[in-house]
């Protein structure tokens, strides 16, 4: 059923690409007469490139979830290994440990070693809300990573997030579900400062958060997405999802930093992302 879903999915995905693409916003640094530009900071902090949460040690690591820390150490409780196994509560000194990593890859003690860490990678789809005959384009923000783009002003919908899990061998993707999702607008001859964008745990969420529902997906929702395009990768996604349930979300903490310096010497204006719902309304 699943492989004739797919093979419907890749027929009509081609149809799409006779007709439209995908375009990447021009990068600044690519266009020096760049009149508009789309700008901000991923703050995310590279995540750990394995399976999570994890302890680790010099030569050894621990698979299973910290509960506490304080001034004796960590608290941890070790990973489940079978119906009737009952992990006890360990705890392990500071000097006994070389990092700590949560559920979401991200050190919270210690630190990670160079060939650990991978770039946490974003994608979001969006389409010209006030002009339905520009092509798609999507935005791609990396970990750490400054972001600044030359675009055109209009109003433009966010329709999509994409992120894929790596390293590949672990076979996931996540993709948000309900669509649209946000709607912003660019200004002619400014620099439009999308803000400083953080990923954060629930627990984390603060007023400036917003959050997208997900879900979990194996590789070839991914290989159709990235191979296909946004306007192609969404009616994808939509097929592949028509009775997802959610199992997540992207949590998005938006800060607009009143210091922020333009890349491109315009004058700065920040911009907002106006979440919307299935009717198309902003959130109040």
């Amino acid at each position: 059923m699943r492989t004739s879903i797919l093979l419907m999915t890749a027929i009509i995905t081609i149809l799409f690409l006779s007709s439209c693409s995908t375009n990447k916003f021009i990068a600044l640094s690519d266009n020096s007469d760049c009149v508009t530009t789309l700008e901000g900071r991923f703050l995310t902090k590279d995540e750990y490139n394995y399976y999570a949460p994890i302890l680790l040690f010099e030569k050894k690591y621990k698979m299973g979830k910290v509960i506490k820390f304080d001034d004796a150490g960590v608290f941890f409780v070790e990973k489940k290994s079978g119906i009737l196994h009952s992990p006890d509560t360990l705890s392990f000194k500071y000097n006994e440990i070389r990092a700590v990593v949560d559920s979401n890859k991200q050190c919270i003690w210690g630190e990670l070693k160079s060939r650990e860490k991978q770039k946490v990678e974003l994608r979001l789809y969006a389409t010209r809300k006030d002009d339905p005959e520009y092509s798609p384009i999507y935005i791609d923000m990396v970990s750490e990573t400054d972001f600044s783009y030359c675009v055109k002003p209009g109003v433009y919908v966010i329709s999509g997030i994409y992120r894929e899990e790596k390293p590949s061998s672990l076979d996931k993707a996540y993709v948000s579900i309900r669509q649209p999702l946000f709607e912003f607008v660019v200004e002619k001859g400014k620099t439009n400062y999308l803000g400083d964008i953080t990923l954060v745990a629930d627990n984390k969420k603060t007023q400036n958060t917003l959050s997208v529902a997900f879900k979990e997906q194996g590789s070839a929702s991914p290989l159709i997405g990235g191979l296909f395009g946004g306007l192609a990768y969404g009616v994808t996604n939509a097929l592949l999802n028509a009775t997802a349930d959610s199992c997540g979300s992207f949590n998005l903490d938006i800060i607009h930093d009143k210091e922020y310096e333009s890349k491109s010497g315009k004058p700065v204006v920040n911009t907002h992302l106006h979440e919307l719902r299935d009717s198309g309304t902003k959130i109040k």
